[in-house]
């Protein structure tokens, strides 16, 4: 009892509580890591539509590249991620098969329409800055989630909502 004691009061000291709950969260994400990655139930759709259709390679692409690319090899348990594109004129569907992060562009999707067929637990996120396409397919956006589809939008700069008059939209 007093060596448990005294263990205990010498983590506590030499570690102090910020540490101990890194490792209480180490702990759960060791526990969280160990479900089986094989059985996807749900998808991850990842808007890539700027990316798929020319890739300038600067900044919010980077990020929308490094973030795809890291969600692609570490998917949440228990979903699939993956990538997606809208037109303004056509809906949102799948990338296809080929496309790579690392070669990403239009000649890249061979003109197949692969449609989306959301379920319930499904989730779109609006990863590229599509500010010219997005609104475009706010229906669809609004039954997916209608049917059960969680709709999470990444907002990089708040600058255009705070100052519109800066911007041209």
């Amino acid at each position: 009892m007093i060596k448990k004691f005294c263990r205990a009061l010498i983590d506590y000291m030499y570690t102090g509580e910020t540490v101990k709950k890194k490792r209480i969260a180490l702990k759960n994400s060791i526990v969280f890591d160990s479900i089986p990655k094989t059985e996807c139930h749900n998808s991850i759709y990842v808007d890539v539509s700027i990316i798929a259709q020319c890739d300038e390679r600067t900044g919010i692409q980077r990020v929308v590249r490094a973030l795809l690319n890291e969600l692609q090899k570490n998917p949440p348990p228990g979903y699939k991620v993956c990538p997606v594109f809208a037109t303004r004129n056509q809906c949102y569907q799948h990338v296809h098969r080929e496309f790579s992060i690392a070669n990403s562009g239009i000649s890249s999707y061979s003109g197949e329409t692969n449609l989306i067929t959301p379920s319930a637990g499904d989730i779109f996120f609006g990863l590229d800055l599509a500010t010219s396409i997005l609104p475009e397919h706010y229906n669809q956006l609004e039954s997916w989630k209608q049917n059960g589809m969680k709709i999470h939008i990444l907002l990089y700069d708040l600058l255009p909502v705070l100052n519109p008059e800066w911007f041209h939209i």
